[in-house]
């Protein structure tokens, strides 16, 4: 029961400091964000990490799948 406790409250101070630091980042990041270029930016980085990420994942269940 101690551990769950634990594992509680690391979980939700860790969730807290999370939500807690997007804030400031879109505070301090306001500015910056004002043009449409650096829109177009963050929408192409987050293309290729989703790209990646879906490749990565394909991959892995190619070789899953001839393993088996």
């Amino acid at each position: 029961a101690s551990l769950q406790i634990n594992f509680l409250m690391g979980a939700a101070s860790a969730s807290l400091v999370w939500f807690l630091s997007l804030a400031l980042a879109a505070k301090l990041l306001r500015p910056v964000f004002v043009k449409p270029l650096a829109w177009q930016i963050l929408d192409s980085i987050t293309a290729v990490v989703m790209a990646w990420i879906s490749i990565s994942l394909l991959m892995f269940a190619y070789e899953l799948i001839h393993v088996l």
